[in-house]
């Protein structure tokens, strides 16, 4: 008790205060901390690559990271004892609370003095989005290509509060809108995968899939312009356990016709107070118009 931790911007932590349990002294070298937690008498470090660091008091256990620990994108700590979430929503704790019981797939956890809180997941609720872990936004970076690179650096420079999001960028040398599954695998699911397993700390809850990448993929047996062409955005949703984002793709046409997708968003933004506003597809002086008024989407800010 009675003592502090500082989260720095270069991903180092300082300490101070109390340190009747060592919970100050943070080791020399510790780097690319994602976030900390304090307790009773010892803090929680989650580094970037997905594992846990422990310090201080550790009278019922509560520094006893378990064995293999990983994968973890938040943590918390209570009076005498320590919980991580992890990216496939299982939720581990160690210390004077041995075991959690759960039903559900938990989108934040908290912890107190003998107890434990998760928040359950649900689509219907707006949470608060901490940009540079929930965010991620995917382009095309082949230099054939260069309008997706356009409309990400557009993107990032005029959408409100996005300027550090995550990026992604897979060189794709197609503009195809419908690919084969095989090229779908290799060219977008294979690197978009690689960049979970190597920011295991981060789990964006929010993917942005930018224009000139494939927005379908074609199941057939043979090429043919008929038959089952799921979204490469329900694809990749699909195939990864445990993790459910909402993904959303921006090819309205043109890149200009893009941007004028981003303004309209950014007026919004910038107009009205959040969750408050519905919109829709519908025509606009920013240009965004809506060509198939039967197909009109609300979606609420």
């Amino acid at each position: 008790m009675n003592f502090f931790l500082a989260l720095l911007t270069n991903k180092t932590v300082v300490a101070w205060g109390a340190n009747n349990c060592n919970q100050t002294n943070v080791p020399t070298g510790i780097a690319n901390v994602e976030s900390i937690a304090a307790g009773g008498g010892h803090a929680l470090a989650l580094i970037s690559n997905g594992t846990v660091l422990a310090l201080g008091s550790n009278g019922s256990g509560e520094t006893n990271t378990p064995t293999g620990l990983s994968n973890v994108i938040s943590v918390v700590a209570g009076n005498r004892h320590s919980v991580a979430l992890k990216n496939d929503g299982a939720v581990v704790s160690w210390g004077e609370i041995l075991d959690i019981q759960t039903n559900m797939t938990p989108r934040f956890i908290s912890a107190g003095d003998g107890f434990t809180l998760e928040t359950q997941f649900s689509p219907l609720i707006q949470y608060p989005v901490d940009v540079s872990k929930d965010v991620l936004i995917v382009y095309n970076s082949s230099p054939t290509y260069n309008n997706s690179l356009i409309l990400k650096d557009y993107y990032l420079a005029n959408r409100p509060m996005m300027g550090n999001a995550n990026v992604l960028g897979i060189v794709c040398n197609t503009n195809w809108d419908t690919i084969h599954p095989d090229d779908f695998t290799n060219i977008i699911a294979a690197p978009f995968f690689q960049w979970l397993a190597d920011h295991l700390a981060k789990h964006p809850s929010y993917v942005i899939i930018l224009n000139e990448l494939p927005a379908r993929v074609n199941t057939n047996t043979w090429w043919t312009a008929s038959g089952c062409h799921p979204s490469v955005s329900v694809s990749l949703y699909d195939m990864y356990a445990g993790w459910k984002p909402f993904i959303t793709h921006i090819n309205a046409g043109t890149v200009d016709d893009c941007k004028a997708y981003v303004d309209k968003l950014a007026t919004f933004g910038a107009t009205y107070s959040p969750g408050k506003l519905i919109i829709s597809a519908s025509a606009s002086p920013l240009g965004y118009g809506n060509t198939r008024p039967r197909k009109k989407l609300s979606v609420k800010l």
